[in-house]
C-alpha cells in the first residue's frame, strides 16, 4: 500500500446506547415546538396582549338604557273605499324599515337639538389613551376632499352610541342608548322614542298633503280626457254613418243573397260551357245536345226515309229517273236543315255562355262592394268600442279619484299616530360593559391563542425536518442517529481531534450509535457495504464517512473507505489524494486495487480515492471489474463505506445502492426540504431495498437529541 496521510485524532470514546421508544404523544410535541420557538411565542403574545390590555385598562364603564316602543297601525277610521295615505302595515320589511328610520341621521339631528348642552357635552369627551389614536387615525383616513358639516361628527357618535332592535314575532322596537352617565342614557332614549313617533305623524300629515294636492292634478288631467274621448266618439259616428247602430247586419244579409247568386250563376256557366264543349269536340252526328233536339229528331226520320226510298228507286228504275233525282234533291234539303239546326244549336249555347259570364260578373262586383263595405263598418264599430272603453276607463278612475280626494280630505282630520312608547327608559344601576378582570382575561387568552398558532404556522412552513419524529412519520424510514453540528477551524480535517466539551462528546456518541447500528448483524465470512448520499450538497455525508471510518478503525475493524463522489471529490481534496491512484485507476484496469489503497495515520484506516480520471468512474461504474472489485474488497476489509454524491445531482448513488449491503441517508437539520427526501427515499427504493436509516445531521437543537438519551 501507499504511505499513510494523517488523520484526525479518535472523536471519542465509544459507548453504545439503546435507542429509547419512539414518543408520539402530540401535546409533548407541542411543548418541545413551544420551546424551541420560545422567543417568537413570546413575541407573539406580547404584541397582541399588550395593547389589548392596554385599551381594556383604558375603558370606562358604560350605562345602557332602553326605551320599548310598540308598531300600531292606525285601524280607528275605515271609510268606503282604500284610504290613499294608509298606516303602517304588519310585515317584516315595514318592522325593519321603521328600524332604520330610527337610526336614520335626519332623526339623530332632531333629537339632538332637543337635548341638553349637558349630551351635548357627554358626546365631546372621547375616552383617554389608545381610543384617542385610533379615533384620530380613522379620521385622517376617512377624510375626503370636501368639507364635511361641522355636525357630522356629532350626528356620527350620537348614531354608534344608539342600538335599535326589533323584538322577534313582535311589533315592538327596543331603542337603547349607551352612555358614561346613566342619566343622560335614560334621557336620551325617551327622547329618541318621542322623536321618532312625532316626525312619523309630521311625515303622514306631509304625506297627506301632496296625496290630496296630485289627486287634484290628477282628477283635472282626468277630466279633460273624458271630454276628448267622447268628442272623438261622436265624431267618430258621424263619419262611419253609425248613429243607429253599426248597419252591419243588412250588408251581411245582402252579402248572402249576392253570395247565392253568384254560386247560381257560376254553376249555370260550367253547364252551357260543359255543353259547348261537347257540341264541339264530339261529331254533329253524335253530339248529345243534336240528339236531343226535336227538330233534329224529326229530320233525321226524314232523312232515313228519303235514303230508303233513293236506295229502292235505285234498284228498280236506276239512278238516271226523275223521280230518283227528285228523292236525292229531297233528301239534300234535310241534309242541309240538319246542319242549319246544328249550328244554330251551337250559337244558342254561345250566346247563353256569354249571358251567364256577364252575369256573373256583375254578381262578383256586388259580393265584392258588399264585403269591403262590411269590413269598413266592421272595422269602424271596432274602433268606435275602443273609443267607448276608454272613455269608460278614464270615467270610472276619473270617479275613483273623486271618492279618493273625499277621502283624503275627511281622513286628514284624524290622522292618529303609528306607535307607542309602552316602556319608558330609567336609569341603570350598573354598568353594562363587562369587567375589567375578565376582559384581561380574555386579552391573555387571545394572546396565547395568537402564540400558538403563529408558533404552529411556523411550524408548518418550516423547509426541513426538526426532530426525529417529523422525519420517520414523513418518510416510514427509522432515523438511525442524529449528530449535532461542530464548528471547524480553517483546518476541517480537525474535526477528529475533539475537546472534550459538551457538544464534541455529544457528536462522538451520534457516531458511536450510528456504528453499532450499522455493525449489528454484520456477516463474519465478508465485509459490510455501506453507501452513505444526501440530498444536497454541503449536509455533512463525507464527515459522516470520515467520522464512522474512522471510528470502526479505532474499535479494531478494517475499514475502507472510498471517494465515490465523482463531481466534487471532497474526501480526496481534504486527504490530499487529489494527484494519487484511486478507483478510476482500477475500473480501467491500469493498477491494481493493492496499489492505489492508501494507509490513513495509525489507526488501520485505508482509503481509495476518486483517481486521475473521473470520466472513466462515469464510464465504468456498474461494470464487471466495479463487481470484482467490491467482492474483492469485501473479502480484505470488515466495513467499506462508500460516500456517493448527493441523489438529486447524480446517478451514480444509485449505482453504488445496488452492490451496497446497507444504505444511509444524511439529511441536515432544519435544511433540506422536506419533498427532496421523500423523492431520494422513492429513488433509492427502486434501486435497492437495503436502505438502513436515515442520519440526520447538523443538528443544532439539544431537545432534538432527547429521544437518542437516557431518560
Amino acid at each position: 500500500m501507499n504511505s499513510s496521510v494523517a488523520l484526525p485524532v479518535d472523536p471519542g470514546s465509544v459507548r453504545m446506547h439503546r435507542p429509547p421508544a419512539e414518543n408520539t404523544y402530540y401535546v409533548r410535541d407541542a411543548i418541545t415546538a413551544l420551546r424551541e420557538r420560545w422567543l417568537a411565542f413570546a413575541l407573539v403574545f406580547v404584541l397582541v396582549s399588550g395593547p389589548s390590555i392596554w385599551l381594556v385598562a383604558s375603558l370606562r364603564p358604560t350605562y345602557v338604557a332602553t326605551a320599548r316602543v310598540l308598531i300600531e297601525p292606525n285601524e280607528r277610521l275605515r271609510l268606503n273605499v282604500e284610504s290613499a295615505v294608509s298606516g303602517i302595515t304588519l310585515d317584516s320589511e315595514s318592522v325593519r324599515s321603521e328600524v332604520e328610520v330610527l337610526k336614520s341621521p335626519d332623526l339623530a339631528q332632531r333629537v339632538l337639538e332637543r337635548l341638553s348642552p349637558k349630551v351635548i357635552q357627554d358626546l365631546g369627551s372621547e375616552q383617554s389613551g389608545l381610543f384617542q389614536l385610533l379615533s384620530y387615525v380613522k379620521q385622517q383616513f376617512l377624510q375626503s376632499d370636501r368639507q364635511e358639516a361641522p355636525e357630522a361628527p356629532l350626528i356620527t357618535r350620537f348614531l354608534q352610541r344608539v342600538t335599535v332592535t326589533p323584538v322577534e314575532r313582535s311589533r315592538v322596537i327596543t331603542v337603547a342608548y349607551r352612555s358614561y352617565d346613566p342619566e343622560i342614557a335614560a334621557e336620551v332614549a325617551n327622547t329618541l322614542a318621542h322623536e321618532y313617533i312625532e316626525i312619523a305623524l309630521d311625515l303622514k300629515r306631509e304625506g297627506t298633503r301632496e296625496t290630496a294636492d296630485w289627486l287634484a292634478r290628477r282628477m283635472a288631467e282626468l277630466q279633460s280626457s273624458v271630454d276628448t274621448t267622447e268628442r272623438a266618439i261622436e265624431a267618430h259616428r258621424a263619419r262611419y254613418d253609425l248613429v243607429q247602430g253599426d248597419g252591419t247586419g243588412l250588408i251581411a244579409e245582402r252579402l248572402t243573397h249576392a253570395n247565392l247568386a253568384l254560386s247560381q250563376a257560376r254553376t249555370r256557366l260550367a253547364d252551357i260551357t260543359a255543353r259547348l264543349s261537347r257540341l264541339t269536340s264530339d261529331p254533329p252526328e253524335r253530339s248529345s245536345e243534336v240528339l236531343s233536339s226535336y227538330v233534329i229528331q224529326q229530320l233525321r226520320i226524314q232523312e232515313a226515309d228519303l235514303e230508303k226510298q233513293v236506295a229502292e228507286l235505285a234498284t228498280t228504275t236506276g239512278n238516271a229517273s226523275p223521280t230518283m233525282m227528285g228523292r236525292r234533291n229531297a233528301l239534300a234539303r234535310v241534309r242541309q236543315s240538319i246542319a242549319d239546326e246544328t249550328s244554330r244549336i251551337r250559337a244558342s249555347l254561345q250566346n247563353d255562355a256569354e249571358a251567364a259570364r256577364a252575369l256573373q260578373r256583375s254578381l262578383q262586383q256586388e259580393v265584392d262592394t258588399l264585403t269591403r263595405r262590411l269590413g269598413e263598418l266592421r272595422t269602424a264599430t271596432i274602433g268606435l268600442r275602443a273609443l267607448e272603453r276608454d272613455a269608460d276607463a278614464t270615467r270610472a278612475i276619473y270617479e275613483n279619484v273623486l271618492l279618493r280626494i273625499k277621502d283624503v280630505v275627511a281622513q286628514e282630520s284624524f290622522l292618529r299616530r303609528d306607535a307607542r312608547i309602552i316602556g319608558l327608559a330609567v336609569p341603570p344601576t350598573s354598568p353594562a360593559s363587562l369587567s375589567p378582570a375578565i376582559l384581561m382575561a380574555g386579552c391573555l387568552a387571545a394572546g396565547l391563542i395568537a402564540a400558538s398558532f403563529v408558533v404552529r404556522i411556523l411550524v408548518h412552513f418550516e423547509p426541513g425536518f426538526r426532530r426525529v419524529q417529523d422525519v420517520e412519520r414523513a418518510t416510514r424510514v427509522s432515523v438511525l442517529s442524529a449528530i449535532p453540528k461542530i464548528k471547524f477551524g480553517k483546518d476541517k480535517q480537525g474535526f477528529g481531534g475533539q475537546a472534550y466539551s459538551e457538544q464534541r462528546t455529544r457528536f462522538a456518541e451520534s457516531i458511536d450509535m450510528l456504528l453499532g447500528r450499522v455493525m449489528i448483524g454484520k456477516s463474519s465470512s465478508r465485509g459490510t457495504v455501506v453507501t452513505v448520499s444526501s440530498c444536497l450538497a454541503g449536509e455533512g455525508k463525507t464527515y459522516v464517512s470520515l467520522a464512522l471510518a474512522h471510528l470502526a478503525a479505532r474499535i479494531g475493524y478494517k475499514c475502507l473507505i472510498i471517494d465515490g463522489d465523482v463531481r466534487a471529490p471532497r474526501l480526496t481534496r481534504s486527504l490530499g489524494l487529489q494527484a494519487s491512484p484511486g478507483l478510476s485507476d482500477v475500473l480501467d484496469q491500469t493498477l491494481q486495487l493493492d496499489d492505489v489503497v492508501t494507509k490513513v495515520g495509525d489507526s488501520g484506516l485505508c482509503c481509495l480515492g476518486v483517481g486521475r480520471s473521473t470520466q472513466v468512474i462515469q464510464r465504468l461504474l456498474g461494470s464487471g471489474p466495479f463487481r470484482s472489485m467490491i467482492d474483492q474488497l469485501t473479502h480484505d476489509f470488515d466495513l467499506v463505506i462508500i460516500d456517493t454524491s448527493p441523489i438529486t445531482v447524480a446517478a451514480e448513488p444509485e449505482v453504488f445502492a445496488q452492490v451496497a449491503d446497507q444504505t444511509l441517508l444524511v439529511v441536515q437539520w432544519n435544511r433540506t426540504p422536506r419533498h427532496l427526501v421523500q423523492d431520494s427515499i422513492a429513488r433509492l427504493s427502486k434501486a435497492t431495498s437495503t436502505i438502513s436509516g436515515i442520519v440526520l445531521s447538523q443538528v443544532k437543537s439539544r431537545r432534538s437529541l432527547e429521544v437518542y438519551g437516557d431518560t
